[in-house]
């Protein structure tokens, strides 16, 4: 082989590479606190700045939960719905609430370094025919998007979808009608968020593939 041809084949590689160079982490919000209680169900905020990340709409953990935030909901409660057969581990899930006045609930999840997100297990909490929509951003330009329906509230289902080279998942559920004569809205529950920071090798690597690229044009 050529060394025009080995330099071709390095600079290819070389991402990749990066990519495996990542440490990989599982955020299961087993350590977050749940504090208050509603409907036999205890649950807290998670506040920004947890695992690194900002968590959207951050709140206090008063008993209204703004729109845009990110909650953990401790299993002990005995009220019909998903949230009793959801949870991937542990005893605790994060779940993004609506107000129960609109049909829809976002999140964004952002850290100030690029991030790798790799796969999470989620589930509908109220609705069936729950919609969701997943965005992989990095500095406000889209890379990744992904959507899909729930049929079915309260069965937890795993979803990898390796979104690389990030700095924003945006989160988006929406519609489905309730399936439960308590409660209901588009609440979505997710666990076991899996996701990396590349490491300082991988964007130097990185680094060395854009240089390779640009001196064989």
């Amino acid at each position: 082989m050529c060394i025009a041809s080995r330099i071709l084949v390095a600079s290819c590689c070389l991402p990749m590479l990066a990519t495996s160079l990542a440490t990989a982490e599982i955020i299961d919000f087993e350590d977050v606190a749940t504090p208050l209680t509603e409907l036999g169900f205890g649950y807290g905020p998670v506040a920004n700045g947890y695992r690194g990340f900002s968590w959207g709409t951050n709140w206090v953990g008063s008993s209204s939960l703004p729109a845009g935030s990110a909650s953990v909901y401790h299993n002990i409660g005995s009220t019909a719905s998903g949230y009793l057969t959801a949870i991937a581990s542990g005893t605790r899930a994060m779940y993004l609430p609506s107000d129960n006045s609109t049909s829809s609930n976002e999140l964004t999840i952002s850290r100030s370094e690029t991030w790798n997100f790799g796969s999470m297990d989620f589930a509908a909490a109220w609705n069936t025919n729950l919609s969701v929509e997943i965005t992989g951003l990095l500095a406000g330009n889209v890379l990744y998007t992904y959507s899909t329906t729930i049929a079915t509230p309260g069965q937890m289902t795993s979803l990898a979808l390796n979104f690389n080279g990030i700095d924003t998942l945006f989160i988006r559920s929406s519609g489905g009608t309730t399936a439960y004569t308590v409660g209901g809205g588009a609440h979505l529950i997710i666990d076991n968020l899996a996701y990396s920071i590349p490491a300082p090798g991988a964007l130097a690597l990185l680094g060395v593939a854009g240089v390779i690229r640009r001196r064989r044009r």
